[in-house]
């Protein structure tokens, strides 16, 4: 069994860089009883986080294969206690953190080490001290409305299944390696993409469980990630992504008190490059930037007011490192540019030279925009993308092209006048 802790937009310090502030450790207890030994206040250590000691992965290498959100951060327990079926409990304790979300999520593996299962414990499930006051429950008084957050307590059922060797902290499961989201077969040939058009794909029900992949639906499928194809990386020089928001939680700097209704909680794009050992024995690629994410806050600041959607540009290393040249940035910037294309107007990330990964939180069952309304595959052999309308208004869709027809006005049939193509 492994245990993985997520925070997802951790503003301790507000914004816009309150995420680069590390949530202590201390904030989750976790005590494991097997067969009645107490294994109490075990610690956790850094997977991911910007500024954390010494975590498995540096920050600079979370964009490599799946990697991680630039703006999350990660821990996982690191002196686990061997796990025996049927006579493990496991409790968890602690405080809520400044975060727009946070999750629990225990993966099982059966003798051979294979990913079988997971149970997953969101924020909003969890109890509380006092009763009744789950800042992440519609109603409630917010984590944004105390200070020190509410303490909360947690304890899991009987945990089932069988358990893996622990893993090694320098060598990351396939959650945190990346190789997980359309397994390591070609797509079939007749999702190859037409009218420049980049297709994206919810995750099948194969993958999403041997990958470890979070939100599983009773379908069988995360409803947590949409992802273009891995196994054949778009190779456009110029990109550029249409989406319409939804309502989010934390979507500028004076987020709600009072936790309200939201379409999906959080909201982010990443442009991810190939890294050692990706399964399509690809050369590792060389990070260029210090950004790979644009997340619900930064894209609703640039939203277009009239229609809501907002874009998201990419493009290749050179023109993006010239726009920061231009707009006297610093190379080390955490944050993208934004340029402006006629019309357009978003944040500019380097070409995905592995992926451009969507990732949504708590999605809601009702929103028509949940990736969780797409069909959800049982194999890769019958993967097919994201239709023309088949999240409603909330479908994302990605058009590429040269960069001397980009300059010329044109990505496909996207036009820089406002000539946006019909589903």
């Amino acid at each position: 069994m492994t245990v993985i802790v997520r925070f997802y937009q951790p503003c301790a310090e507000g914004y816009p860089n309150g995420w680069q502030i590390p949530v202590p450790s201390s904030a989750i207890y976790l005590t494991v009883t097997v067969d009645g030994q107490s294994y109490p206040d075990i610690a956790w250590a850094p997977i991911f986080s910007y500024a954390a000691t010494s975590p498995a992965v540096p920050y600079i290498n979370g964009q490599y294969n799946g990697g991680f959100d630039q703006h999350a951060q990660y821990f996982w327990p690191s002196n686990l206690p061997q796990i025996v079926p049927g006579k493990t409990i496991v409790g968890i304790q602690g405080y809520y953190q400044l975060a727009g979300y946070f999750t629990v999520v225990f993966y099982f593996y059966d003798e051979a080490g294979k990913a079988v299962g997971q149970r997953e414990i969101l924020d909003k499930e969890m109890k509380t001290a006092p009763a009744g006051s789950n800042p992440y429950q519609k109603g409630n008084p917010s984590i944004f409305a105390y200070n020190p957050p509410s303490s909360i307590e947690v304890k899991g059922d009987e945990l089932k299944g069988q358990d893996a060797p622990k893993p090694d902290l320098s060598a990351l499961p396939p959650i945190l390696a990346g190789a997980w989201s359309l397994g390591e077969h070609k797509m079939p040939p007749q999702t190859e993409a037409i009218n420049n058009q980049v297709y994206l794909y919810r995750p099948n029900k194969e993958s999403s469980t041997s990958r470890m992949l979070d939100g599983i639906k009773p379908d069988g499928c995360s409803a947590d990630y949409l992802i273009t194809d891995e196994a054949a990386p778009p190779k456009y020089e110029v990109m550029i992504l249409r989406l319409k928001m939804p309502s989010t939680f934390i979507y500028n700097n004076t987020p709600p008190t009072t936790f309200g209704d939201y379409e999906c909680r959080y909201l982010s794009v990443n442009s991810n490059i190939n890294g050692p050992n990706n399964p399509y024995h690809r050369p590792s690629d060389t990070p260029v930037f210090s950004f790979w994410t644009v997340d619900n806050y930064m894209l609703t600041k640039h939203a277009d007011p009239n229609t809501g959607h907002a874009y998201i540009f990419f493009a290749t290393d050179a023109y993006v490192q010239k726009q920061m040249l231009i707009q006297n940035m610093d190379p080390q910037s955490t944050i993208p540019p934004v340029i402006t294309w006629g019309y357009y107007r978003g944040y500019l990330l380097g070409p995905p030279k592995s992926a451009i990964i969507l990732r949504y939180r708590d999605p809601s069952d009702t929103w028509a925009g949940s990736p969780a309304k797409a069909v959800c595959a049982p194999d890769i052999r019958a993967q097919r993308p994201i239709q023309p309308g088949e999240l409603g208004d909330y479908t994302p869709e990605i058009y590429g092209d040269s960069m001397s027809n980009f300059q010329a006005g044109n990505i496909g049939p996207v036009n820089s006048k406002g000539t946006w193509p019909k589903s």
